[in-house]
């Protein structure tokens, strides 16, 4: 019996108020009375849909007394129950809707706690008022594009996001380049940058060493300066010396005077005191005058002698006094020439090393500054033409593999259709032959194909078709997400386009009760998904075709 809808039965709500329900209640469906009819006879009331399935076994009897009654629509009744207040049946969930019964129908096409299905048919079913942000971000139809990176905006399904890969090629490859440039473009201006910080800190050290060598020079100069100032404070010595010389000299002349001027007097005073000693005692010591000359001419040329010894004993200690002093003053000189002389070649030669040295360091760190500059440029250029190179050979391969995924056929309906299916079935009692559809791409691009056990498989054999998912390796699994994270998926058998059976498998999880299944193929991966919703012990007289729907 095909499946009816639940809203041709009675109403399952909640009045606002309490009200006695048995007076309108349906006694086959135990709900609210829908379109009610009453019975002619007996008078009892049942919904439309009710009454009517019961008739088509028992023609215009009474479920309840079993009388013969002609049925007529009980408008009043059904007046007087569509007035009645009742609440949204999503209440509990938050909604405060309050209203008479006939407005529910057009208050569920609005209510914002609604449970609907996502409007790409993912099979996730969501409240109304959370559909939006389904779409935004849950949906696992709804896809980005895997360049958005690189600035793609495109946001779509899974099959409008395949449309835009291959139609999108030029512009995916423009953004790439475009990325990568501005990459290099980074890459060379942060090492130019840092080259430039590298060379204003070169700048800095030398900087730093010309300055250290002209703090050198003028400690250098200031050396000097103070040679100059020792030099020039010697000569003043010497020329103070040679001035005490004269000086010595002038005292020692007017010492020498003095002296002989002292000795004349002394002379001149004795000859006076011996001419009157003599005219005094010329008679007593007439005898004794020989003596007495004999005595004074010793003493006088005694005393001349002892005074030109003094004398010449005098001049020369003056003499070597003043030799020893100019040769001293000479040697002064002399070292304080050399001194000076040495200072100053030092000087030029340390300033003339120092700026050498700082040349010639300077000049290798530009010239080696300027072959690491030459060398990035040239490995950078190197670098982009094989960068350039790889595109294109990548570009290539995608659109190598971008033909082969158009020319596969794509989820999320895929159908496999089975001729000839009587003889198949036949054949598949006597040796259980497998039926492999070709391979597909899932949603959200797994790659696949489907099983077929018509005669059934393990548990299922001899009573049931049985069906398998196997997931093959994909040109989308390096960039998709494991275990595959499917909520829900439905496989329906048809024959000669009528649907003899259908599974629809749901979880609130990502991947749900079958993610130990869903793991990346490493080899050829099963995932072991049986459909068991029909026995088919025979297939009558179904020789047409079958055909397997997999969402």
């Amino acid at each position: 019996m095909a499946a009816s809808n639940p809203k041709e039965y009675g109403f399952d709500v909640k009045f606002v108020e309490k009200l006695d329900r048995d007076n309108i209640k349906c006694a086959i469906c135990f709900m609210v009375l829908r379109e009610p009819l009453q019975g002619s006879t007996c008078g009892h009331r049942y919904c439309k849909k009710c009454i009517e399935d019961f008739h088509e076994k028992n023609p215009k009897k009474c479920p309840q007394d079993w009388q013969d009654n002609e049925w007529f629509k009980d408008l009043g009744k059904e007046r007087e129950i569509l007035d009645l207040k009742i609440r949204c049946k999503n209440h509990r969930d938050g909604c405060t809707w309050q209203n008479e019964l006939r407005d529910q129908e057009e208050h569920l096409k609005t209510c914002d706690f609604e449970t609907i299905q996502c409007n790409l048919r993912c099979g996730e079913p969501v409240l109304r008022k959370n559909l939006q942000n389904h779409l935004d971000k849950d949906c696992p139809l709804i896809s980005t594009c895997e360049y958005s990176d690189f600035g793609c905006l495109f946001k779509g399904t899974r099959d409008q996001l395949y449309n835009h890969m291959s139609q999108a090629i030029n512009q995916h490859f423009s953004l790439e380049m475009k990325h990568e440039i501005r990459n290099v473009k980074k890459e060379f201006s942060d090492k130019l940058q840092e080259k430039d910080l590298r060379i204003q800190e070169i700048t800095k050290e030398f900087d730093a060493q010309l300055k250290e060598r002209d703090d050198e020079i003028k400690r250098l100069r200031k050396d000097v300066e103070d040679a100059k100032k020792d030099f020039q404070r010697a000569s003043n010595e010497i020329n103070e010396n040679h001035k005490a010389i004269d000086e010595t000299k002038k005292d020692f002349t007017r010492v020498i005077d003095e002296t002989k001027i002292d000795q004349q007097k002394a002379i001149e005073e004795t000859k006076k005191d011996f001419i009157g000693v003599v005219n005094e005692t010329k008679i007593e010591q007439q005898k004794g005058i020989e003596e007495t000359k004999k005595d004074f001419t010793r003493v006088i040329d005694e005393t001349k002698i002892e005074q030109q010894t003094a004398i010449e004993e005098t001049k020369k200690d003056v003499t070597q006094v003043v030799n020893q002093t100019k040769v001293e003053q000479q040697k002064v000189i002399e070292e304080t020439k050399k001194d000076f002389t040495r200072v100053v070649n030092e000087t030029k030669n340390e300033q003339q090393k120092i700026l050498n040295e700082s040349m010639e360091n300077l000049s290798a760190r530009l010239d080696a500054t300027d072959k690491n500059t030459h060398e990035f440029i040239n490995s950078a250029l190197r670098e982009r033409s094989d960068h350039v190179h790889n595109l294109n050979k990548k570009l290539a391969e995608e659109n190598k593999l971008t033909l082969q995924i158009l020319s596969l056929p794509q989820c999320p309906y895929y159908s496999f259709t089975i001729e000839n299916f009587k003889t198949q079935f036949e054949e598949a009692k006597k040796n259980n032959k497998i039926i492999s559809s070709q391979n597909f791409l899932t949603a959200n691009g797994y790659l696949g194909l489907l099983e077929i056990y018509l005669n059934g498989y393990g548990s299922g054999k001899d009573n049931h078709v049985s069906v398998y998912f196997r997931i093959l390796k994909g040109p989308y699994d390096n960039s998709l997400k494991w275990p595959i994270p499917w909520k829900s998926f439905s496989i329906t058998l048809l024959v000669n386009n009528r649907e003899i059976g259908k599974e629809l498998h749901q979880s609130s999880s990502d991947g749900g009760i079958w993610k130990d299944h869903f793991i990346r193929p490493i080899g050829d991966e099963v995932i072991w998904v049986r459909f068991s919703g029909k026995q088919m012990e025979s297939p009558g007289n179904e020789s047409g075709r079958l055909d397997v729907s997999f969402n």
